[in-house]
């Protein structure tokens, strides 16, 4: 299991998300958990995994012409390797699992598969031309 709080993430190339010609997803405050597990059965070499996590911001850098951004946003990941099955967390003793972090620990509690993503704000725009915000 990987926990974390108020953590800073940048998926992309480039280094980090203020150097120059970086391109990728920035997410700033992020709190949640991830976790692996792996069967213990000999030849079984698939994995499941579940991700829950919430995120202050997330912004695109990198694409000039090209801007999008979200407060709250919420990811939520229940899938495997296996591509049929995924872990049933709320059939575990206390109806989850637990991911400890620096702060809050997050609880872990999907019943089947999850990929899922949303926004308390969001903003895209395109150069000058279309700006769209939305609010959920």
């Amino acid at each position: 299991t990987v926990g974390f709080s108020n953590a800073d993430v940048f998926l992309g190339t480039g280094g980090s998300a203020s150097a120059p010609g970086a391109l990728g997803l920035s997410l700033t405050g992020v709190e949640g958990g991830l976790a692996i597990f792996r069967p213990t059965a000999a030849g079984n070499l698939n994995s499941y995994y579940a991700l829950s996590a919430t995120a202050a911001n997330a912004s695109i850098v990198g694409v000039p012409e090209l801007t999008a951004s979200f407060d709250g946003l919420t990811i939520s990941i229940n899938s495997s390797t296996d591509g049929t099955r995924v872990v049933d967390f709320s059939a575990l003793a206390g109806g989850g699992f637990t991911v400890t972090n620096g702060g809050t620990p997050t609880f872990i509690d999907f019943e089947g598969r999850v990929f899922a993503a949303q926004a308390a704000n969001a903003t895209l725009g395109l150069s000058d031309f279309v700006q769209v915000r939305g609010a959920r």
